[in-house]
């Protein structure tokens, strides 16, 4: 894969957005052109975003997900910072203790830069109503009417590692590539062609620090094995 490839690629999924009338679409890209020459790309999904369901479509930057942590004061957010951090320590062969781990949620500045070189995104491709909780037959029914577009989304990426944060993503993911034999579960993993995908507890609604070093670790054990 390639660059091109997923401009391609995601440009189909929100323009096909846009032509069918949808607001609040979501662009989600590499935070960086690195992350196309990482020997480990890595991608953390997240459910759906909330509050940018009025504006027609909005770029993430890496500057716009540091406002979420800083000043919308996003738990998912910032949590799903903090795994990155962990998680990019560990793949740098550096130790981090789940103390460490705790003490890094105040270094905003120091979790956000873990992050440069990834993507982080969400499973549905526009924002929900700021509401508060989880629109699954919104987001379920967006999954469903572009099912191609959006894996073909997902594979532009070229992930080496895949999370997916929350139980009905797991359900999604599982849909979206017609898993019939070797599933997806909540909190287990599995392997699409060569993207190794792991499921993991929302990162805003439960944070244990000895789960999320856990996971963190399980990744790192995987991939430096592999």
């Amino acid at each position: 894969m390639s660059i091109e490839t997923f401009e391609k690629a995601s440009t189909i999924l929100w323009e096909s957005l846009a032509a069918d009338g949808y607001t609040g679409i979501m662009q989600y890209t590499p935070f960086s052109n690195q992350y196309w020459e990482e020997k480990c790309k890595i991608v953390l999904c997240n459910y759906e975003n909330l509050g940018y369901e009025k504006i027609p479509a909005t770029l993430i930057t890496h500057d716009i997900f540091k406002g979420w942590i800083t000043y919308k004061k996003s738990k998912t957010a910032h949590f799903t910072a903090v795994f990155a951090n962990t998680l990019k320590t560990m793949m740098d062969l550096k130790n981090i203790s789940v103390n460490d781990m705790k003490k890094s949620y105040y270094d905003t500045e120091k979790i956000w830069e873990a992050m440069k070189n990834m993507v982080y995104m969400n499973i549905r491709p526009t924002s929900g109503a700021n509401a508060g909780r989880q629109n699954k037959v919104e987001t379920q029914s967006i999954i469903k009417k572009y099912k191609i577009e959006i894996r073909n989304y997902i594979d532009s990426l070229d992930a080496d590692v895949l999370v997916v944060s929350s139980k009905d993503a797991v359900n999604l993911i599982n849909y979206l590539y017609d898993l019939d034999k070797n599933k997806l579960t909540f909190n287990g993993k599995t392997r699409i062609n060569n993207m190794f995908v792991y499921s993991v507890r929302h990162f805003g609604w439960f944070y244990t620090y000895s789960y999320y070093h856990k996971k963190a670790n399980e990744i790192f054990y995987d991939i430096y094995h592999k």
